[in-house]
């Protein structure tokens, strides 16, 4: 590590980061208060000021969360399946997630230089892991490659997750808690006021910021913009596999959560002060018994534990519709959106049960979408039978679960920006190599390398110049048109990239009205 040590002075106080590799790093610097105790159910605070300079030097905590480096089995889950956490094996659970707190709401800036000499564009990270799990300090998401190859400012986040940030309290605790169901995504908006009055002086423009995430991240993305409070905080948007952009939490839905939580704890209506008092870690297990007993969400069952309850909730304050609808009514119309989806997003086939993965027969499928869909299943496998006459029912349910959840709902956000007169360009990744997200942290090294090369380097090159211009276009990729409704141009990542016009035209057809 280089001896210099950069401070950068905040509006809450100094900060000293680290140099490696001529990039510098601020890791934990408080962006909003503790929301611990009697702050635990309530919106984001300004962080705590503090005197001299604050050593910036190691990740801050994560939210409590059920993913812990103590619980068994769970080093060796991430072992078999690095990608899905959007981590590499050498790293381990234990250097990222294993630091848990409530005092969360941290951030990690990679720059170039800091100091208002320079002005660059600025890309903050939404972490995946579904609503409940997950941090900023996810290695895919390293922002060093980037920040040096980009010649930009790449910022993570922490905030609040699960039940610290998406309880529904107002009826069973009071209108104090009003906005208590979407908590976590107002910490994201004071992550980015925070940017917007700070990043200047790490060298970031705060005229020029895109939010972006993956997974879980993309759906705050999506989520955010749909949100009033965010509007005019963020420039541009990159949504990669947004985790189930279809699913909707009604105050009806919230507050039957919440009522299965609360019996779990034993706490009753009112009583604001005992839920503030339970510890922290015995809320996130109270939450997953909670999970265990509330419906599955419908039409395929999410492949992780805590589908989509304690999720950003449409109360009518933070949230006023679903996120497609608000980006359709124009609340993203001024912000160039990128979306992204891939082949057999987040498929695990074990997780679609009664059906029998790997041995099923076309019977067993149609019977096992129909139990999902209802009455139009079976013109729905037609379509997808016709278009791969070779496949067996198990690949067949993988590409019919992935569009439902994912690509067709990729789709739709597409739709709905073009109708509202915004920009949105679209891609699809057709490619094996599951951490695609470390390709647009210019991070695949970490995950020991991969064959795509030059593929890899168009993936991070558009990426840069979306994060520069807006436009992901660039000379050595194919020239890549803006989605619209009459030529519904995507890009499909592969070994030969390539831009086709209604790829899934009879697939997108077939979900018309479901999803």
């Amino acid at each position: 590590m280089s001896s210099h040590t950069p401070i950068v002075e905040t509006t809450a106080g100094k900060v000293r980061g680290s140099v490696s590799g001529g990039i510098e790093v601020f890791r934990g610097i408080p962006y909003g208060g503790d929301t611990s105790g009697r702050n635990r159910f309530l919106p984001p605070s300004a962080p705590a000021p503090w005197a001299g300079v604050r050593e910036a030097l190691e990740f801050g905590p994560s939210c409590p969360q059920m993913i812990r480096a103590e619980d068994p089995g769970i080093a060796e889950w991430a072992a078999m399946a690095p990608w899905r956490l959007g981590m590499g094996a050498q790293t381990g659970l234990s250097l990222r997630e294993g630091t848990l707190g409530e005092d969360c709401l941290v951030l990690n800036v990679w720059t170039p230089g800091s100091g208002h000499a320079k002005k660059r564009p600025v890309v903050v990270w939404f972490h995946g892991g579904g609503w409940s799990v997950g941090s900023g300090s996810r290695v895919a998401a390293e922002g060093s490659a980037l920040a040096r190859h980009g010649d930009v400012v790449v910022v993570t986040v922490n905030h609040r997750l699960g039940a610290f940030g998406h309880l529904y309290l107002a009826e069973a605790m009071g209108e104090r808690y009003a906005t208590s169901g979407n908590n976590g995504m107002l910490d994201l908006v004071a992550a980015i006021t925070w940017l917007r009055d700070n990043i200047a002086a790490f060298g970031g423009d705060p005229g020029n910021i895109t939010i972006a995430g993956g997974s879980g991240g993309g759906s705050k993305t999506w989520t955010w913009l749909g949100m009033p409070a965010a509007q005019g905080l963020a420039h541009k948007a990159i949504i990669m596999n947004g985790y189930l952009m279809w699913h909707r939490v009604t105050i009806d839905a919230a507050t039957r959560a919440t009522h299965a939580l609360l019996a779990e704890l034993g706490i009753g209506r009112g009583e604001i002060d005992k839920l503030n008092a339970v510890p922290a870690l015995q809320l996130v297990q109270a939450t997953k018994s909670a999970f265990a007993k509330l419906p599955a969400i419908r039409a395929f069952p999410s492949t992780l534990a805590d589908g989509l309850w304690f999720a950003p909730v449409i109360d009518g304050k933070v949230l006023h519709d679903a996120p497609t609808e608000a980006i359709a009514k124009g609340s993203a119309k001024n912000v160039p959106v990128m979306i992204e989806a891939a082949r057999f997003e987040h498929f695990d086939g074990t997780a679609h049960k009664p059906f029998r993965w790997g041995w099923g027969n076309e019977a067993e499928l149609r019977d096992y979408v129909r139990a999902n869909v209802g009455e139009r299943a079976d013109a729905i496998v037609d379509v997808y039978r016709q278009a791969r006459p070779g496949a067996s029912p198990s690949t067949l349910l993988a590409d019919i679960v992935t569009d439902a959840n994912w690509r067709l709902p990729a789709i739709r956000v597409a739709e709905a920006q073009c109708n509202a007169g915004g920009r949105a360009w679209l891609a699809h990744y057709n490619l094996d190599f599951g951490t695609f997200l470390a390709m647009l942290f210019n991070n695949t090294h970490l995950f020991g390398g991969t064959p795509l090369g030059a593929v890899a380097q168009q993936v991070v090159d558009a990426g840069v110049g979306f994060l520069q211009r807006g436009d992901p276009n660039h000379p050595a990729l194919p020239a890549w048109a803006p989605y619209s409704l009459k030529e519904r141009a995507e890009m499909i990542v592969d070994y030969n990239c390539r831009l086709e016009h209604d790829a899934w035209r009879a697939e997108r057809l077939a979900w018309d009205g479901i999803r």
